[in-house]
C-alpha cells in the first residue's frame, strides 16, 4: 500500500503538499486529516474534494506526526487504496443524541463489507464516548477492529468537529470503514499506567459520576490515597468542583479481567463525588493509579515493542494520545511517541484526544478510554 504522510501550517502550504505527492505514480484515493481548531480545516474538505481524494477526520488536542507532536497544524496520512477496500460515513447527532448515529456506522460496516474494520472520531464537546462505543458494539454484535477517538479543540472546550465527505459538523461521526480482507487492520490501546493498593468496587455511579467506592463516598476514598490537600485549581464560579489536569486515573477491569482507563475530571467537595472523563458501571472492579513516572512511558513503548512480534512492518500506523496524558505526563509524551515510532520508522499520524478508542489486547474487546495511547497499524494483504 502506497502512502505518503506530512504536516502543514497553512492551507497554502497543503495546496503545495499535495501537488508535490501527486503524481502519475501515486494517486491517492483516500486521506486521515487531523487538524488544529485554529487550522483552515474547511477550506481543507474543500481542496481535497476538489482532487478527488477522501478526506476523513477531525480537530484535535495536539497533531502527531511520525516522531513529534505538533502545535496548530495539519497533519494528512495520504493512502492510495482501491475503491472498493473502503468506504467514508459521515453523520451528524440528531439533537445531539448518539444512538442513531452509532447503528447506522455499525449497520453500514456490516452491509458493506464481509470482515469490515472501523477508525471512526466524533465531535461533540458534550458527547459521551463510552455510549458512542457501546451502541457500536451493540449492533456489530461482534467484535471487529475498532479504533479512534474524540476531537479535541485545542484545550478551549467549546466546539470539536469531526468532518468527511467535504462535511463537517461539532456535533457529528465520521469513519473510515476498511475491507479487512484487503487491508489488515491490528491494533492496540495501552496506558502503561502501573496501579496501587488493592481491588476496589464502584458501588454508585449515575453516567460518569462516581458518588460511591465499596459503600463509601468517592471523595473520602479517593483522598485516602492521595491525601486530604489535594492542590487543584477550582472550577471558576464554584465553591465546591475542582479540576484534576490528567493525575490519578482509575484502572478498571472490563467483564474480560482486560483493563481500560478513566480520567478523573473534576472532584466536587458538596457531593463528595468524582466527575469522569467517561461512564462507569455499579459492580466494575478497579484500582487506583499514582502520578505517572518514566516506568509508564517505558512500559508502554515496551509493550508496543511486543506487538512487533505480531506485526513486524507497517505501511501505515495512526496512533491517538490523550490530551490528558499529556497533560499528566508533560515532556515525557514526546519520549513515548518518539519511541513507539522508532520501533517501525513508518508513515504516523495522530493526534491528542479528548478520549481514545481501541482494542485492550490484540483482536480483543473494544473500549473507550482516557489516558491511554491507541495504536493501529494498517498493511496491505499481499
Amino acid at each position: 500500500m502506497n502512502t505518503r504522510s506530512f504536516h502543514v501550517n497553512s492551507l497554502e502550504e497543503l495546496k503545495n503538499e499535495l501537488q508535490e505527492h501527486v503524481t502519475n505514480s501515486f494517486t491517492p484515493t483516500v486521506a486521515l486529516g487531523f487538524s488544529s481548531y485554529y487550522f483552515d480545516f474547511k477550506g481543507a474538505l474543500e481542496l481535497f474534494e476538489s482532487m478527488n481524494i477522501d478526506l476523513v477526520g477531525c480537530t484535535t488536542a495536539g497533531e502527531i506526526l511520525d516522531d513529534r507532536i505538533h502545535e496548530k497544524t495539519f497533519v494528512c496520512l495520504l493512502m492510495e487504496l482501491p475503491k472498493d477496500s473502503y468506504k467514508v460515513f459521515f453523520d451528524t447527532y440528531e439533537n445531539k443524541v448518539t444512538t442513531n448515529s452509532a447503528t447506522s456506522l455499525a449497520n453500514t460496516a456490516i452491509d458493506t463489507f464481509t470482515n469490515p474494520g472501523i477508525l471512526m472520531y466524533s465531535g461533540g464537546v458534550t458527547i459521551d464516548g463510552e455510549a458512542v462505543v457501546k451502541q457500536v458494539k451493540h449492533t456489530l454484535k461482534r467484535e471487529i477492529p475498532l479504533f479512534g477517538g474524540l476531537a479535541g479543540d485545542d484545550v478551549r472546550h467549546e466546539a470539536t468537529y469531526a468532518f468527511a465527505k467535504g462535511k463537517s459538523s461539532d456535533f457529528a461521526l465520521c469513519a473510515l470503514i476498511i475491507d479487512t480482507d484487503k487491508i489488515k487492520m491490528t491494533g492496540l490501546s495501552y496506558s502503561g499506567w502501573n496501579d496501587l493498593g488493592g481491588e476496589h468496587t464502584i458501588t454508585k455511579a449515575e453516567g460518569n459520576i462516581l458518588y460511591e467506592i465499596d459503600g463509601k463516598p468517592a471523595l473520602s476514598q479517593f483522598k485516602k490515597y492521595f491525601g486530604e490537600d489535594l492542590k487543584f485549581q477550582r472550577q471558576e464560579g464554584s465553591e465546591e468542583l475542582y479540576s484534576v489536569p490528567g493525575q490519578y486515573p482509575l484502572k478498571i477491569s472490563n467483564e474480560n479481567g482486560e483493563p481500560y482507563m478513566r480520567s478523573v475530571l473534576i472532584y466536587d467537595s458538596k457531593n463528595q463525588a468524582l466527575v469522569l472523563a467517561g461512564a462507569v458501571h455499579n459492580g466494575s472492579k478497579f484500582r487506583f493509579c499514582p502520578t505517572p513516572d518514566f516506568d509508564v512511558v517505558d512500559n508502554t513503548i515496551e509493550r508496543y515493542h511486543e506487538m512487533k512480534n505480531d506485526v513486524n512492518d507497517a505501511d501505515a500506523i495512526v496512533m491517538i494520545s490523550c490530551k490528558a496524558r499529556h497533560f499528566a505526563f508533560g515532556p515525557m509524551l514526546d519520549d513515548e511517541i518518539e519511541g513507539i515510532y522508532d520501533i517501525w520508522q513508518r508513515p504516523t499520524v495522530g493526534f491528542l484526544a479528548y478520549g481514545e478508542i481501541g482494542q485492550t489486547g490484540l483482536m480483543q474487546s473494544c473500549e473507550f478510554h482516557n489516558v491511554t495511547c491507541s495504536l493501529v497499524i494498517l498493511n496491505e494483504v499481499a
